[in-house]
């Protein structure tokens, strides 16, 4: 049967529910082996971090990432609240790392403008320009070499086939009757 066939084929809800938690977790893996390849490349770096460094250089660069999971439109940072609930750690223990961090140079406590009292948490100058540059390469390095090996209309069905799953979930969700 064809693909036009498969298509016009009514799906149930419990097997259409089936297939989202198939490509949901596809996605997840994904995701997994492209992160782990970053972070395996951090921590080759000169500096050891302990897990929960980590986890906090973690929630900054992803709130450094431009985007609508980042943190402000700027993306300029975290204060310490939102970096402490993003880590889901007690306040003074996110101050105690950012405190060793800071230590370590990888991040800088920045007044806030509109209010001097509060700071907002950056990455150093340097592990931003990583991020910019470096990170985002050895992220993807696992896909690329995946696409590598790919023949060329895999790698447009793969490309054709997120474009058309990214369309659809940016759709309105229709109104459940």
């Amino acid at each position: 049967m064809g693909a036009r066939a498969a298509r016009a084929r009514p799906a149930t809800t419990s097997a259409v529910d089936e297939e989202a938690a198939d490509i949901a977790a596809s996605l997840d893996a994904i995701g997994r082996v492209m992160r782990r390849s970053a972070w395996d490349e951090a921590r080759k770096l000169p500096v050891a971090l302990t897990p929960p460094q980590l986890l906090a250089m973690q929630t900054l660069v992803e709130a450094a990432r431009p985007g609508p999971e980042s943190g402000d439109p700027g993306a300029g940072g975290l204060s310490l609240s939102a970096l402490s609930t993003r880590m889901g750690l007690a306040h003074s223990t996110a101050s105690g790392i950012v405190d060793r961090l800071e230590r370590l140079g990888l991040v800088r406590r920045v007044p806030r403008p509109d209010d001097r009292r509060f700071a907002i948490v950056q990455l150093a100058d340097a592990v931003a320009t990583w991020v910019r540059h470096d990170l985002t390469s050895r992220k993807a390095a696992p896909l690329s070499a995946a696409l590598r090996r790919a023949t060329s209309e895999e790698r447009t069905a793969i490309r054709e086939g997120l474009a058309v799953l990214e369309r659809l979930m940016r759709l309105p969700a229709p109104d459940p009757k």
